[in-house]
Protein backbone atom coordinates (compact mmCIF):
# COMPACT_ATOMS: atom_id res chain seq x y z
CA UNK A 1 0.00 0.00 0.00
CA UNK A 2 2.79 2.89 0.82
CA UNK A 3 4.39 1.95 -2.42
CA UNK A 4 1.12 2.12 -4.31
CA UNK A 5 1.10 5.88 -3.09
CA UNK A 6 4.38 6.48 -3.69
CA UNK A 7 4.05 6.01 -6.99
CA UNK A 8 0.64 7.86 -7.58
CA UNK A 9 2.53 11.14 -5.69
CA UNK A 10 5.61 10.87 -8.13
CA UNK A 11 2.93 10.65 -10.81
CA UNK A 12 1.27 13.77 -9.87
CA UNK A 13 4.57 15.46 -9.04
CA UNK A 14 5.41 14.67 -12.60
CA UNK A 15 2.73 15.92 -14.01
CA UNK A 16 2.16 19.16 -11.92
CA UNK A 17 6.04 19.84 -12.64
CA UNK A 18 6.27 19.09 -16.05
CA UNK A 19 2.95 18.79 -18.03
CA UNK A 20 0.68 21.01 -16.23
CA UNK A 21 -1.42 22.03 -19.34
CA UNK A 22 -2.14 18.49 -21.20
CA UNK A 23 -1.42 16.30 -17.75
CA UNK A 24 -4.83 13.82 -18.84
CA UNK A 25 -3.05 13.05 -22.49
CA UNK A 26 0.45 11.92 -20.48
CA UNK A 27 -0.65 10.47 -17.65
CA UNK A 28 -0.65 6.89 -18.68
CA UNK A 29 3.23 7.50 -20.26
CA UNK A 30 4.07 9.61 -17.08
CA UNK A 31 2.65 6.35 -15.36
CA UNK A 32 4.41 3.85 -17.34
CA UNK A 33 8.02 5.65 -17.26
CA UNK A 34 7.91 6.01 -13.56
CA UNK A 35 6.78 2.31 -12.54
CA UNK A 36 9.20 1.08 -14.56
CA UNK A 37 12.59 3.26 -13.38
CA UNK A 38 11.27 2.71 -9.39
CA UNK A 39 10.36 -1.12 -9.84
CA UNK A 40 12.39 -2.38 -6.66
CA UNK A 41 14.84 -4.83 -8.35
CA UNK A 42 14.24 -8.06 -6.92
CA UNK A 43 17.42 -10.41 -6.65
CA UNK A 44 17.33 -13.14 -8.64
CA UNK A 45 16.82 -17.28 -7.83
CA UNK A 46 18.83 -19.73 -9.08
CA UNK A 47 17.12 -22.97 -9.01
CA UNK A 48 19.88 -25.58 -7.76
CA UNK A 49 22.50 -23.48 -6.28
CA UNK A 50 22.89 -24.90 -2.94
CA UNK A 51 23.56 -28.24 -4.72
CA UNK A 52 25.83 -26.89 -7.43
CA UNK A 53 27.85 -25.14 -4.24
CA UNK A 54 27.66 -28.21 -2.14
CA UNK A 55 28.72 -30.60 -4.89
CA UNK A 56 31.68 -27.80 -5.85
CA UNK A 57 33.19 -28.01 -1.97
CA UNK A 58 32.78 -31.85 -1.95
CA UNK A 59 34.79 -32.43 -4.87
CA UNK A 60 37.21 -30.24 -3.47
CA UNK A 61 37.02 -31.68 -0.09
CA UNK A 62 40.03 -33.78 0.30
CA UNK A 63 39.52 -37.59 0.51
CA UNK A 64 39.27 -38.82 4.18
CA UNK A 65 39.23 -35.41 6.03
CA UNK A 66 35.85 -36.15 7.37
CA UNK A 67 37.71 -38.84 9.28
CA UNK A 68 37.73 -37.08 12.52
CA UNK A 69 34.49 -35.89 12.36
CA UNK A 70 33.18 -39.23 12.13
CA UNK A 71 32.48 -38.77 8.82
CA UNK A 72 34.53 -41.74 7.78
CA UNK A 73 37.68 -43.62 7.91
CA UNK A 74 40.59 -43.63 5.96
CA UNK A 75 40.76 -43.45 2.75
CA UNK A 76 43.32 -44.97 0.42
CA UNK A 77 44.97 -43.31 -2.78
CA UNK A 78 46.05 -44.83 -5.93
CA UNK A 79 48.87 -43.26 -8.00
CA UNK A 80 47.95 -39.64 -9.02
CA UNK A 81 50.32 -37.30 -10.74
CA UNK A 82 50.36 -33.22 -9.61
CA UNK A 83 47.86 -32.29 -12.25
CA UNK A 84 48.50 -28.53 -11.39
CA UNK A 85 52.37 -29.44 -12.25
CA UNK A 86 51.69 -30.94 -15.20
CA UNK A 87 49.46 -28.31 -16.32
CA UNK A 88 52.19 -25.14 -15.36
CA UNK A 89 54.75 -27.27 -17.60
CA UNK A 90 52.11 -27.51 -20.92
CA UNK A 91 51.71 -23.46 -20.85
CA UNK A 92 54.99 -23.21 -22.42
CA UNK A 93 53.68 -25.19 -25.12
CA UNK A 94 50.61 -22.24 -25.19
CA UNK A 95 48.65 -25.90 -24.15
CA UNK A 96 46.45 -26.13 -20.83
CA UNK A 97 43.35 -24.97 -18.85
CA UNK A 98 43.13 -21.94 -16.59
CA UNK A 99 44.63 -21.98 -12.87
CA UNK A 100 40.93 -22.33 -11.65
CA UNK A 101 40.16 -25.24 -14.02
CA UNK A 102 43.53 -26.87 -13.59
CA UNK A 103 42.86 -26.88 -9.70
CA UNK A 104 39.53 -28.36 -10.49
CA UNK A 105 40.21 -31.11 -12.50
CA UNK A 106 43.19 -31.95 -9.47
CA UNK A 107 40.55 -32.41 -6.89
CA UNK A 108 38.32 -34.53 -9.21
CA UNK A 109 41.30 -36.66 -10.32
CA UNK A 110 41.77 -37.08 -6.80
CA UNK A 111 37.90 -38.22 -6.30
CA UNK A 112 37.96 -40.71 -9.10
CA UNK A 113 41.65 -42.00 -7.17
CA UNK A 114 39.46 -43.37 -4.19
CA UNK A 115 37.11 -45.73 -5.61
CA UNK A 116 38.40 -49.31 -5.13
CA UNK A 117 40.42 -51.12 -7.40
CA UNK A 118 42.19 -48.56 -9.66
CA UNK A 119 45.56 -48.89 -9.19
CA UNK A 120 46.86 -45.63 -10.94
CA UNK A 121 44.90 -42.63 -12.85
CA UNK A 122 45.93 -39.94 -14.35
CA UNK A 123 44.88 -36.82 -16.68
CA UNK A 124 44.54 -38.27 -20.34
CA UNK A 125 43.15 -34.75 -21.61
CA UNK A 126 39.43 -33.22 -22.73
CA UNK A 127 37.56 -33.84 -26.27
CA UNK A 128 35.11 -30.70 -26.95
CA UNK A 129 32.22 -31.37 -27.28
CA UNK A 130 28.92 -29.20 -29.34
CA UNK A 131 26.99 -28.77 -25.54
CA UNK A 132 29.43 -29.84 -23.03
CA UNK A 133 32.99 -31.32 -22.82
CA UNK A 134 34.41 -34.56 -22.16
CA UNK A 135 37.30 -34.66 -19.30
CA UNK A 136 39.07 -37.79 -19.59
CA UNK A 137 41.40 -40.11 -17.29
CA UNK A 138 43.33 -42.87 -17.84
CA UNK A 139 43.83 -45.74 -15.78
CA UNK A 140 44.65 -49.21 -14.58
CA UNK A 141 41.58 -51.71 -12.80
CA UNK A 142 40.43 -54.75 -12.99
CA UNK A 143 38.23 -56.02 -15.55
CA UNK A 144 35.06 -57.20 -14.63
CA UNK A 145 32.69 -58.91 -17.05
CA UNK A 146 31.55 -62.48 -18.99
CA UNK A 147 33.56 -63.52 -22.16
CA UNK A 148 34.70 -60.80 -25.06
CA UNK A 149 33.86 -61.20 -28.49
CA UNK A 150 36.73 -61.89 -30.42
CA UNK A 151 37.30 -58.32 -31.89
CA UNK A 152 37.96 -57.48 -28.55
CA UNK A 153 41.17 -57.36 -26.97
CA UNK A 154 41.63 -58.55 -24.02
CA UNK A 155 42.00 -55.45 -21.08
CA UNK A 156 44.73 -55.58 -18.78
CA UNK A 157 46.97 -56.80 -21.24
CA UNK A 158 49.20 -55.24 -24.34
CA UNK A 159 46.47 -53.61 -27.11
CA UNK A 160 43.91 -51.24 -27.56
CA UNK A 161 42.11 -52.05 -23.86
CA UNK A 162 45.55 -52.02 -21.81
CA UNK A 163 44.14 -48.95 -20.21
CA UNK A 164 40.88 -48.12 -18.42
CA UNK A 165 38.91 -44.84 -18.99
CA UNK A 166 36.72 -42.62 -17.30
CA UNK A 167 34.94 -39.52 -18.15
CA UNK A 168 33.16 -35.97 -17.22
CA UNK A 169 31.67 -33.36 -17.90
CA UNK A 170 31.65 -31.71 -14.97
CA UNK A 171 35.02 -30.21 -13.64
CA UNK A 172 33.65 -30.42 -10.09
CA UNK A 173 33.16 -34.00 -9.70
CA UNK A 174 33.54 -36.70 -7.28
CA UNK A 175 33.61 -40.39 -7.81
CA UNK A 176 30.50 -41.09 -8.21
CA UNK A 177 30.48 -38.30 -11.71
CA UNK A 178 32.65 -40.13 -13.44
CA UNK A 179 31.65 -42.95 -15.47
CA UNK A 180 33.83 -45.56 -16.95
CA UNK A 181 33.72 -46.29 -20.63
CA UNK A 182 33.03 -49.32 -22.66
CA UNK A 183 35.96 -51.63 -23.38
CA UNK A 184 37.54 -50.61 -27.64
CA UNK A 185 35.71 -52.91 -29.95
CA UNK A 186 38.26 -53.59 -33.48
CA UNK A 187 35.16 -53.37 -35.21
CA UNK A 188 34.10 -49.79 -33.91
CA UNK A 189 37.48 -48.82 -34.65
CA UNK A 190 37.12 -49.57 -38.50
CA UNK A 191 33.52 -48.15 -38.36
CA UNK A 192 34.94 -44.69 -36.99
CA UNK A 193 37.62 -44.19 -39.51
CA UNK A 194 35.14 -43.93 -42.24
CA UNK A 195 33.04 -41.50 -40.33
CA UNK A 196 33.53 -37.69 -38.85
CA UNK A 197 30.68 -36.44 -35.84
CA UNK A 198 31.32 -33.74 -32.99
CA UNK A 199 30.13 -35.02 -30.11
CA UNK A 200 27.65 -33.83 -28.06
CA UNK A 201 28.63 -34.62 -24.39
CA UNK A 202 25.76 -36.66 -24.34
CA UNK A 203 27.09 -40.52 -23.47
CA UNK A 204 23.80 -42.09 -24.25
CA UNK A 205 23.34 -39.89 -27.43
CA UNK A 206 22.84 -41.90 -30.96
CA UNK A 207 25.13 -41.41 -33.50
CA UNK A 208 23.34 -40.60 -36.94
CA UNK A 209 25.98 -40.68 -39.33
CA UNK A 210 27.14 -42.25 -42.88
CA UNK A 211 27.81 -44.94 -42.69
CA UNK A 212 26.29 -46.43 -40.43
CA UNK A 213 28.14 -46.81 -37.02
CA UNK A 214 27.06 -49.62 -34.98
CA UNK A 215 27.08 -48.11 -31.17
CA UNK A 216 26.29 -44.78 -29.17
CA UNK A 217 28.64 -42.03 -28.57
CA UNK A 218 30.30 -43.70 -25.51
CA UNK A 219 31.06 -46.64 -27.77
CA UNK A 220 32.57 -43.68 -29.99
CA UNK A 221 34.26 -41.76 -27.30
CA UNK A 222 36.25 -44.75 -26.34
CA UNK A 223 37.05 -46.14 -29.98
CA UNK A 224 38.43 -42.00 -30.69
CA UNK A 225 40.36 -41.61 -27.23
CA UNK A 226 42.36 -45.43 -28.58
CA UNK A 227 42.72 -43.51 -31.77
CA UNK A 228 44.22 -40.27 -30.45
CA UNK A 229 47.00 -42.34 -27.72
CA UNK A 230 48.00 -44.51 -30.55
CA UNK A 231 48.80 -41.42 -32.51
CA UNK A 232 49.91 -39.16 -29.77
CA UNK A 233 51.07 -40.02 -26.99
CA UNK A 234 55.50 -40.42 -26.86
CA UNK A 235 58.01 -40.74 -24.96
CA UNK A 236 61.73 -40.20 -25.64
CA UNK A 237 63.69 -42.86 -27.67
CA UNK A 238 65.70 -45.39 -25.05
CA UNK A 239 62.85 -44.90 -22.77
CA UNK A 240 61.24 -48.20 -23.57
CA UNK A 241 63.31 -51.38 -24.62
CA UNK A 242 62.37 -54.86 -26.20
CA UNK A 243 62.31 -57.86 -23.88
CA UNK A 244 61.38 -61.51 -25.48
CA UNK A 245 61.82 -62.71 -28.61
CA UNK A 246 58.78 -63.07 -31.46
CA UNK A 247 55.66 -63.84 -30.32
CA UNK A 248 56.74 -63.43 -26.90
CA UNK A 249 58.25 -59.60 -27.36
CA UNK A 250 56.86 -57.04 -25.09
CA UNK A 251 58.14 -53.47 -25.09
CA UNK A 252 58.36 -52.21 -20.91
CA UNK A 253 59.95 -49.11 -19.95
CA UNK A 254 64.01 -49.31 -19.90
CA UNK A 255 64.23 -48.28 -15.99
CA UNK A 256 66.21 -45.88 -13.79
CA UNK A 257 69.93 -45.47 -14.54
CA UNK A 258 71.92 -48.90 -13.41
CA UNK A 259 69.10 -51.18 -14.00
CA UNK A 260 69.54 -54.36 -16.11
CA UNK A 261 72.04 -54.94 -18.68
CA UNK A 262 72.48 -52.10 -20.76
CA UNK A 263 72.32 -49.90 -17.39
CA UNK A 264 68.88 -48.33 -17.96
CA UNK A 265 67.52 -44.78 -19.27
CA UNK A 266 69.09 -41.78 -18.53
CA UNK A 267 67.18 -38.27 -19.45
CA UNK A 268 69.15 -36.14 -21.75
CA UNK A 269 69.18 -32.77 -22.17
CA UNK A 270 66.25 -30.94 -23.57
CA UNK A 271 68.23 -29.83 -26.75
CA UNK A 272 69.58 -33.14 -27.55
CA UNK A 273 65.17 -34.67 -27.73
CA UNK A 274 64.29 -31.28 -29.99
CA UNK A 275 63.96 -33.25 -33.18
CA UNK A 276 61.32 -35.51 -33.92
CA UNK A 277 64.32 -38.48 -34.46
CA UNK A 278 64.30 -38.29 -30.85
CA UNK A 279 60.75 -39.05 -29.79
CA UNK A 280 58.92 -42.64 -30.28
CA UNK A 281 55.21 -43.80 -29.72
CA UNK A 282 54.35 -44.90 -26.39
CA UNK A 283 51.47 -46.85 -27.33
CA UNK A 284 50.56 -49.71 -30.21
CA UNK A 285 50.39 -49.09 -33.68
CA UNK A 286 46.95 -49.89 -34.70
CA UNK A 287 46.12 -51.99 -37.64
CA UNK A 288 42.99 -51.47 -40.58
CA UNK A 289 41.81 -54.56 -38.86
CA UNK A 290 41.16 -52.47 -36.08
CA UNK A 291 43.91 -54.13 -33.60
CA UNK A 292 47.32 -53.71 -32.60
CA UNK A 293 48.15 -57.02 -33.56
CA UNK A 294 49.34 -58.27 -36.82
CA UNK A 295 47.07 -60.66 -38.65
CA UNK A 296 49.06 -63.85 -38.83
CA UNK A 297 50.39 -65.36 -41.71
CA UNK A 298 48.06 -68.52 -42.86
CA UNK A 299 49.79 -71.57 -42.44
CA UNK A 300 51.70 -73.93 -45.22
CA UNK A 301 49.12 -76.75 -45.33
CA UNK A 302 46.64 -76.00 -47.55
CA UNK A 303 47.17 -77.80 -50.93
CA UNK A 304 46.41 -76.56 -54.90
CA UNK A 305 44.77 -73.43 -55.39
CA UNK A 306 43.21 -73.01 -52.31
CA UNK A 307 46.28 -72.78 -50.37
CA UNK A 308 47.74 -70.18 -52.69
CA UNK A 309 44.86 -67.95 -52.73
CA UNK A 310 44.96 -67.53 -48.94
CA UNK A 311 48.71 -66.88 -49.48
CA UNK A 312 47.90 -64.16 -52.47
CA UNK A 313 45.71 -62.41 -49.86
CA UNK A 314 47.86 -62.46 -47.08
CA UNK A 315 50.55 -60.72 -49.39
CA UNK A 316 47.84 -58.23 -50.82
CA UNK A 317 46.84 -56.90 -47.13
CA UNK A 318 50.23 -56.92 -46.01
CA UNK A 319 51.23 -54.43 -49.06
CA UNK A 320 48.00 -52.39 -48.10
CA UNK A 321 48.76 -52.48 -44.17
CA UNK A 322 52.42 -53.37 -43.35
CA UNK A 323 53.92 -54.66 -40.60
CA UNK A 324 55.62 -51.69 -38.34
CA UNK A 325 57.77 -52.35 -35.29
CA UNK A 326 56.95 -51.62 -31.71
CA UNK A 327 58.66 -48.95 -30.96
CA UNK A 328 58.43 -46.62 -34.28
CA UNK A 329 59.89 -43.19 -34.50
CA UNK A 330 57.60 -40.24 -34.97
CA UNK A 331 60.02 -38.93 -37.80
CA UNK A 332 58.07 -41.64 -39.90
CA UNK A 333 54.80 -40.74 -39.84
CA UNK A 334 53.23 -39.36 -42.37
CA UNK A 335 50.36 -36.70 -43.55
CA UNK A 336 48.57 -35.60 -46.61
CA UNK A 337 50.56 -32.03 -46.31
CA UNK A 338 53.32 -30.75 -44.66
CA UNK A 339 55.25 -32.29 -41.57
CA UNK A 340 53.73 -34.75 -38.88
CA UNK A 341 54.87 -33.25 -35.99
CA UNK A 342 56.53 -29.73 -35.05
CA UNK A 343 59.09 -29.37 -32.48
CA UNK A 344 59.56 -26.48 -30.60
CA UNK A 345 61.78 -24.69 -27.77
CA UNK A 346 61.39 -21.98 -25.04
CA UNK A 347 62.42 -21.21 -22.18
CA UNK A 348 65.86 -20.72 -20.97
CA UNK A 349 68.48 -22.72 -22.41
CA UNK A 350 71.40 -22.58 -19.85
CA UNK A 351 72.98 -25.22 -18.84
CA UNK A 352 73.54 -25.71 -15.05
CA UNK A 353 75.85 -27.96 -13.30
CA UNK A 354 74.91 -29.41 -9.60
CA UNK A 355 76.01 -32.41 -7.49
CA UNK A 356 73.82 -34.91 -6.16
CA UNK A 357 74.82 -36.64 -2.89
CA UNK A 358 75.22 -40.06 -3.63
CA UNK A 359 72.93 -43.17 -2.90
CA UNK A 360 75.30 -45.32 -0.62
CA UNK A 361 76.86 -43.72 2.41
CA UNK A 362 80.24 -42.29 1.92
CA UNK A 363 79.94 -42.20 -1.85
CA UNK A 364 80.96 -39.73 -3.65
CA UNK A 365 78.17 -36.97 -5.30
CA UNK A 366 77.68 -37.14 -8.66
CA UNK A 367 77.83 -34.05 -11.10
CA UNK A 368 74.55 -33.61 -12.97
CA UNK A 369 73.87 -31.30 -16.13
CA UNK A 370 70.52 -29.92 -16.33
CA UNK A 371 68.62 -27.13 -17.77
CA UNK A 372 65.08 -25.05 -17.86
CA UNK A 373 64.23 -25.74 -21.63
CA UNK A 374 61.29 -26.53 -22.83
CA UNK A 375 60.59 -28.59 -26.26
CA UNK A 376 57.33 -29.11 -27.26
CA UNK A 377 56.05 -31.67 -29.85
CA UNK A 378 53.18 -31.44 -31.50
CA UNK A 379 50.59 -33.58 -33.37
CA UNK A 380 49.72 -32.16 -37.11
CA UNK A 381 47.61 -34.90 -37.45
CA UNK A 382 45.82 -34.77 -34.07
CA UNK A 383 45.38 -30.97 -33.57
CA UNK A 384 45.63 -30.80 -29.72
CA UNK A 385 48.02 -33.82 -28.86
CA UNK A 386 51.24 -32.44 -27.33
CA UNK A 387 54.40 -33.79 -25.47
CA UNK A 388 55.80 -31.23 -23.59
CA UNK A 389 59.66 -32.32 -22.13
CA UNK A 390 61.77 -30.05 -19.55
CA UNK A 391 64.56 -31.95 -17.00
CA UNK A 392 63.82 -35.16 -17.16
CA UNK A 393 60.16 -34.96 -17.01
CA UNK A 394 57.74 -35.13 -20.04
CA UNK A 395 53.96 -34.72 -20.09
CA UNK A 396 51.99 -36.12 -22.71
CA UNK A 397 47.52 -34.61 -23.34
CA UNK A 398 45.28 -34.06 -26.02
CA UNK A 399 42.68 -31.00 -25.92
CA UNK A 400 40.60 -31.10 -29.36
CA UNK A 401 37.84 -32.54 -30.83
CA UNK A 402 38.46 -35.64 -31.68
CA UNK A 403 39.15 -35.86 -35.16
CA UNK A 404 42.31 -36.16 -37.32
CA UNK A 405 43.22 -33.16 -39.37
CA UNK A 406 42.25 -33.44 -43.01
CA UNK A 407 39.53 -33.56 -45.52
CA UNK A 408 36.99 -36.19 -44.81
CA UNK A 409 35.40 -37.99 -47.86
CA UNK A 410 32.15 -39.54 -46.85
CA UNK A 411 32.26 -43.23 -47.85
CA UNK A 412 30.70 -44.18 -50.84
CA UNK A 413 27.26 -46.34 -51.09
CA UNK A 414 27.70 -50.23 -50.59
CA UNK A 415 26.95 -51.49 -54.48
CA UNK A 416 23.45 -52.24 -55.02
CA UNK A 417 22.33 -55.57 -55.35
CA UNK A 418 20.85 -57.38 -58.63
CA UNK A 419 17.58 -58.40 -58.23
CA UNK A 420 16.58 -62.08 -56.54
CA UNK A 421 15.64 -64.48 -59.02
CA UNK A 422 11.38 -65.04 -59.63
CA UNK A 423 11.16 -67.94 -57.28
CA UNK A 424 9.21 -70.61 -59.24
CA UNK A 425 5.71 -71.24 -59.94
CA UNK A 426 3.96 -73.99 -57.39
CA UNK A 427 0.13 -75.27 -58.11
CA UNK A 428 -2.09 -73.67 -55.13
CA UNK A 429 -1.84 -77.17 -53.00
CA UNK A 430 -5.61 -76.20 -51.58
CA UNK A 431 -7.61 -75.14 -55.01
CA UNK A 432 -10.88 -74.37 -54.72
CA UNK A 433 -11.92 -76.19 -57.64
CA UNK A 434 -10.45 -79.29 -59.12
CA UNK A 435 -8.34 -79.25 -62.07
CA UNK A 436 -9.42 -80.40 -65.07
CA UNK A 437 -8.08 -83.33 -65.43
CA UNK A 438 -5.52 -83.33 -69.20
CA UNK A 439 -6.63 -86.01 -71.56
CA UNK A 440 -3.83 -87.06 -73.78
CA UNK A 441 -4.48 -87.49 -77.19
CA UNK A 442 -4.46 -90.60 -78.51
CA UNK A 443 -1.79 -91.33 -81.29
CA UNK A 444 -3.46 -91.33 -84.92
CA UNK A 445 -3.18 -94.30 -86.50
CA UNK A 446 -1.45 -94.32 -89.56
Amino acid sequence: MVWTVFLVCQVISTLVTRSPSDAYANFEVVSRFIKEGAKPKEMGQCPGLKDALDKTFASMKMPGAGAEEGEGGDVKLCGVPDVAWEMDKLKWASVGFSDAESYAVACSLRQLATVEGIEQVRFWGKILGTKKDYYVAEGKAPFEGEDLPEDMEKPGEKGLNFYTYWVTTDMYSVAADWVKLPLADANLVRQARKVKKLFTGDLEARVITHPHFDGLEKHLLRTQIARISAGTILAPKGYFKIEGEGEDAQVVAAGPPGEGEEGGYTFPLAKDVASPDMWVHAREHIFKTGKTTPEPKPEEEGEGDEGNAALKRYEERLLNDPVVPPIRQISDDEVVVGPAWSVTTSYDPTERTKLVPGEEEGAPPTEVVSSYQVVAVKSQRWLGGVTVYQDAHFVNLYCGYGWPQGTYFPCAPEPVLDDAPDPECHREPNPEEEPVPVQEEAPAEG
